[in-house]
C-alpha cells in the first residue's frame, strides 16, 4: 500500500508541471523530468510525462498516458516519487469513494454521486413495491437477498457521498 505523503495540485500543463530534477535518462545519465494532469473536455483526464534531451537541452515529446473519465490525482509517495491514481467509468465504487475522501470531487464526479444515488433509490423503491428491477429477454428476475442487502448497502454509501459533495441536502 502506498502512502500518500504529499497531495500535488495546479500541475495541469507543462508550464505548470511538477518538475523532477534527478531523473534516469538511460543507464549513467541524469536529467529533468516533467510531469501533469491534462484534461480535456468530453474525454476526461490523463497522465502527461515529459523528459528533457541532457544533450540537446530540448524537452522531449510528451508521453500522454490514458484517459479516465472521472478524475485523475497526483501525489509523492514515502519515497518522495510522483505516483497518481485514477477513477474513471470502470473503476469499483470503493475505489471512486476512496478518491473523492482523498482528493476531492470533481464536477464529473458530482454526476456521478448523484446517478449512483438515484440507481440504487430506484433499485430499492421498485423492490418493495414488489417489482423485480431487472429484466432479461423481457422476463423479470427476482432479487435474490444478497441483491437486496448490497443495494441498501450502496444506497446508504452513496447517499452519505452525495451529502457530503453537495449534491444532496443534509
Amino acid at each position: 500500500m502506498t502512502t500518500i505523503v504529499k497531495i500535488l495540485t495546479g500541475h495541469t500543463s507543462p508550464e505548470t508541471a511538477f518538475l523532477i530534477e534527478d531523473y534516469p535518462y538511460g543507464r549513467k545519465v541524469r536529467t529533468q523530468k516533467r510531469v501533469w494532469i491534462e484534461e480535456k473536455p468530453k474525454k476526461g483526464f490523463r497522465l502527461m510525462e515529459q523528459t528533457k534531451n541532457p544533450t540537446t537541452g530540448l524537452w522531449n515529446k510528451p508521453a500522454a498516458g490514458n484517459y479516465y473519465a472521472f478524475g485523475m490525482a497526483m501525489f509523492l509517495d514515502e519515497k518522495g516519487y510522483v505516483q497518481h491514481v485514477a477513477v474513471g467509468e470502470y473503476s469499483r465504487d470503493a475505489d471512486i469513494v476512496s478518491f473523492i475522501r482523498t482528493f476531492g470531487i470533481t464536477p464529473a464526479l458530482k454526476a456521478v454521486a448523484l446517478a449512483k444515488v438515484k440507481y440504487h433509490w430506484s433499485v430499492a423503491n421498485a423492490h418493495e413495491a414488489g417489482v423485480n428491477p431487472w429484466t432479461v429477454n423481457g422476463v423479470h428476475q427476482p432479487l435474490l437477498e444478497s441483491d437486496i442487502e448490497e443495494n441498501k448497502e450502496k444506497l446508504a454509501l452513496w447517499t452519505e457521498i452525495g451529502k457530503d459533495v453537495g449534491v444532496l441536502k443534509k
